[in-house]
């Protein structure tokens, strides 16, 4: 039996707002520990399957971020949809991808965003999975429910199948995001599982109920893979045209869970004993983070008074709070939330309100106001400079790099330059050393240093730097300009 592990990592994170966005969303994000949510699940994937056998599939537009944070990911292994169509589509254009040389191996899907404690726990219950999905059988994971959620889907079990290491059932029933009320009774009742939205099935035997179930879906998926690779190249994203942009935008957004798993016969779902969160929200931090002695959870720099139950991400800060009760406070990049805990099921539908679209282009109109009256704009291919201050001393800029751009490799002679990041996330390559760059990073440039600037999201630095002004050479652009400007 040959198995490989599939990562779904094209969300866009809106219930994690202001931290996640749709530029840096939250499976990019370093919400527990060192690691972004798509590093540590790539880790444990690596625990199972060698980096051959781990694909990602993610939107064009987290291209550079995927690769950046997964550097040992082999490029052939990212599936580039056009746009995010939810887990459906996304499922079987990777599988459509993958085509005959593995229909009759076994998937293993699961998200990005999801914390899993890594252990002999998981790779047991996972290669249970996998032995039943061989046989042709659709195999999720379950959790044992902790506490009457409402966000979560719940899985109705049937009977057991024996004789395995770890316990296993047909499926009865999905309870898809149950009221308050129903999710206390099915916590009384017992003999249900939470849905972990880890789907195990042979990759033959999930197209074809891909096909059976949503045939436009599938229809409009294939179509997309044949003219990529009539293209001859299926992971650049220059070669994803209008042409097929607007066939893949016809796709409705439908889960694999709604979509395909509810219709289908047979499904057998095994008891994960690990712990396990669907990070789907702000509240998941309060489960997963120590809380102080009046209930609150405390993400970075501030000081909290007569306040409790709350949820504080302050990472630049520093933040004073007083007298609060059961709120979530986040900010970020000058980004601000403050929303009881009741009410934060209004936030996603807010963001993509036009009142929110008109405060967006506001507060961008607002940022253009702020510069100084002499201050120059000069567009570049990849963004823009605005200078505002050259002197006998000195040379101030800012550099704007919008997402997906990149400045040209070059150096200087005598100029020496000094970058602080501003907002957005990028890197910097420094004579062939990659450097992070994000808010509050400072970084120096010598003389004679060969660099080269990447944006992951837009991207803002504030530059200064000695006035020698006609001082660059190009070594490499993207953008055909001369070699050498003065």
């Amino acid at each position: 039996m040959s198995t490989f592990a599939l990562i779904l990592a094209g969300g866009r994170g809106n219930r994690f707002w202001p931290r996640s966005s749709p530029a840096l969303p939250k499976q990019f994000l370093r919400l527990l520990g060192k690691e972004s949510l798509l590093q540590a699940t790539y880790q444990r994937a690596r625990g199972m399957w060698a980096d051959r056998d781990i694909y990602v599939v993610a939107t064009a537009a987290y291209e550079n971020l995927v690769r950046w944070q997964l550097p040992a990911l082999p490029r052939e292994n990212l599936f580039l949809e056009p746009a995010g169509r939810d887990t459906a589509a996304a499922v079987g254009y990777a599988f459509i991808h993958l085509g005959e040389a593995r229909a009759n191996d076994v998937a293993v899907v699961f998200p990005a965003d999801h914390y899993v404690a890594a252990g002999a726990s998981w790779a047991q219950t996972i290669t249970v999975a996998c032995h039943l999905a061989a046989a042709g059988h659709p195999v999720l994971v379950g959790i044992e429910p902790a506490r009457p959620e409402t966000s979560f889907g719940y899985i109705l079990l049937g009977e057991p199948v024996a004789s395995l290491a770890v316990p296993a059932y047909q499926v009865a029933r999905f309870i898809e995001k149950p009221d308050a009320a129903r999710a206390s009774q099915l916590l009384r009742q017992g003999h249900c599982l939470w849905n972990s939205g880890m789907f195990i099935w042979r990759v033959n035997a999930a197209l074809a109920l891909l096909e059976r179930c949503l045939p436009a879906t599938m229809a409009a998926v294939t179509r997309t893979v044949q003219w990529q690779r009539q293209e001859g190249n299926r992971n650049d994203r220059s070669s994803l045209g209008e042409e097929i942009k607007k066939c893949y935008a016809t796709i409705p957004a439908i889960s694999l869970d709604y979509g395909v798993i509810e219709k289908a016969a047979g499904v057998i779902v095994v008891r994960g004993d690990f712990p396990w969160d669907d990070l789907g929200g702000w509240p998941a931090l309060e489960r997963l983070n120590p809380r102080d002695a009046l209930g609150n959870v405390i993400c970075g720099n501030a000081l909290l008074q007569d306040t409790e139950g709350c949820l504080v991400d302050c990472a630049a800060g520093p933040a004073v709070i007083i007298g609060v009760k059961d709120t979530i406070i986040a900010s970020h990049e000058g980004r601000l939330l403050v929303c009881t805990r009741d009410k934060l099921a209004q936030l996603k539908g807010l963001l993509n309100s036009p009142a929110f679209v008109a405060i967006q282009q506001r507060a961008a109109g607002d940022q253009q106001a702020t510069l100084p009256e002499e201050a120059a704009i000069v567009l570049k291919p990849w963004g823009r400079e605005i200078w505002w201050a050259v002197t006998e001393a000195y040379a101030a800029k800012i550099l704007e790099v919008k997402a997906g751009q990149a400045t040209s490799l070059h150096l200087h002679q005598q100029k020496q330059e000094t970058f602080y990041g501003q907002s957005g996330q990028g890197y910097l390559i420094l004579n062939d050393v990659r450097k992070r760059i994000e808010p509050g990073v400072v970084v120096t440039i010598p003389p004679q240093a060969r660099h080269r600037l990447f944006a992951l999201t837009d991207l803002r630095i504030i530059e200064v730097s000695t006035p020698h002004l006609d001082d660059v050479t190009r070594l490499e652009d993207d953008y055909g300009r001369q070699e050498v400007v003065n």
